[in-house]
């Protein structure tokens, strides 16, 4: 408790017996109660593991906020990324050299994140707790995939994007790009989906900022007609 890990203990608990897993799946039955209590950050990061994180009430409260207090800005363009190596995202050297490859489109293109167990991360919000202060197993991205790509899907439908460009990471399963393209489809929005093998490299994000600018442009002649 001093430590700020009693959720931690709950999920070790709770992988040693069946019973203990029962019990922590019928307490996510209160978590509007639970995320009351618990405070909004920590002097610690949080540990996320498999899909019993997902049940965490920080977890719980920042996809609540995001759809509850977040409007998705009046930009044409939603670029959604995938997580980069580190954290913060907006410091992250590989972002930030994809943003200035992108500066002149700024006030046109939205850029938020796709990442497990939170969601959507608007890259405003990134150093918002905990997006940032969190540390994770490498295989919960796809253990966590069908709950994030709910929480992609409804961020597009709430928008009002002409226009959603999808980076894919092959190391992410299908459910994300499924969903998006169910929502786009459902609200009129055009898909335009990029994969590259390695999302990070130089080359590859180069290439990401070129199909955007082409996007962009296209959102803007078609307004114009």
């Amino acid at each position: 408790i001093v430590e700020g890990r009693l959720w931690e203990l709950l999920e070790a608990r709770a992988r040693a017996h069946p019973s203990m897993r029962r019990a922590l799946e019928r307490l996510t039955a209160y978590l509007q109660l639970l995320e009351r209590g618990t405070p909004i950050s920590k002097g610690r990061g949080l540990f996320f593991y498999d899909e019993l994180s997902l049940m965490r009430p920080e977890v719980y409260r920042f996809r609540e906020r995001v759809k509850g207090r977040l409007t998705p800005s009046a930009s044409d363009v939603l670029l959604l990324l995938p997580e980069p190596p580190s954290k913060p995202f907006s410091r992250d050297g590989r972002v930030r050299r994809l943003l200035r490859e992108v500066e002149g489109l700024r006030g046109r293109v939205q850029v938020c994140f796709y990442t497990a167990p939170l969601g959507v991360v608007p890259l405003e919000l990134d150093e918002v707790y905990p997006a940032s202060q969190h540390e994770k197993a490498s295989t919960l991205a796809l253990k966590a995939a069908e709950a994030v790509a709910v929480e992609v899907a409804d961020y597009v439908s709430r928008g009002g994007f002409k226009a959603v460009v999808y980076y894919h990471d092959p190391s992410w399963a299908a459910p994300i790009y499924r969903e998006v393209a169910r929502a786009c489809l459902e609200r009129g929005v055009r898909l335009v989906a990029v994969e590259e093998e390695r999302p990070w490299r130089s080359e590859a994000l180069r290439r990401l900022a070129d199909r955007l600018a082409r996007v962009v442009g296209e959102v803007e002649k078609k307004a114009q007609r």
